[in-house]
């Protein structure tokens, strides 16, 4: 079975991802773009009031994937899918709520 994240996507379309000015690396720079303070820089695409990644790929909910994975900036490190490490993560519950999806099973994982 393919992991759960490889199938949604809500995560990287539901909020603004800021992070440290300091963690853009040349993979990054073309997807950044300036923040409301010099020391933070912002994911493009989620600076609005509709937020997706540009990194997104695929579609929320079906078929979505990252095409920065590796090279993605803290605050993508933060959030968990549910029940990855045994536990709910309440970022991952809301962004999958917001998009319609439901929360993530134990059955996901199997």
């Amino acid at each position: 079975m393919a992991h759960p994240c490889l199938e949604c996507g809500a995560c990287c379309s539901t909020w603004p991802v800021q992070f440290a000015a300091h963690e853009v690396t040349d993979a990054l720079r073309a997807y950044v773009v300036p923040a409301a303070t010099e020391r933070h820089r912002l994911m493009a695409g989620t600076e609005g009031s509709a937020p997706r990644c540009v990194a997104l790929q695929g579609t929320v909910g079906d078929r979505a994937s990252c095409r920065l994975y590796a090279h993605r900036p803290s605050p993508c490190h933060e959030v968990a899918a549910s029940l990855s490490d045994g536990h709910r993560d309440p970022t991952c519950d809301e962004a999958r709520a917001r998009h319609g999806l439901p929360r993530l099973t134990w059955s996901d994982w199997r």
